[in-house]
C-alpha cells in the first residue's frame, strides 16, 4: 500500500467520512484500543453485582 501510494488516499477518504459526521482528526494523536481481560463478576443472592471497592 505504501509503495503504491494508496495509504494517503485511504486516509483522506476516511477523514472525509469522519468530517461529514462531525469528527475531526488531528495529526500526531494515538489511541490505545487494547482489550484487557477482567475477572468474571458474579451476582449476589439479591441479584445485584457486588460493589467494586469497599469503603473504609
Amino acid at each position: 500500500m505504501l509503495k503504491a501510494g494508496a495509504s494517503e488516499s485511504i486516509f483522506d477518504a476516511v477523514n472525509r467520512q469522519l468530517s461529514r459526521h462531525g469528527y475531526f482528526v488531528r495529526g500526531g494523536q494515538m489511541v490505545d484500543a487494547s482489550i484487557a481481560q477482567a475477572p468474571k463478576q458474579s451476582m449476589s443472592k439479591e441479584g445485584k453485582a457486588p460493589p467494586l471497592m469497599k469503603k473504609r
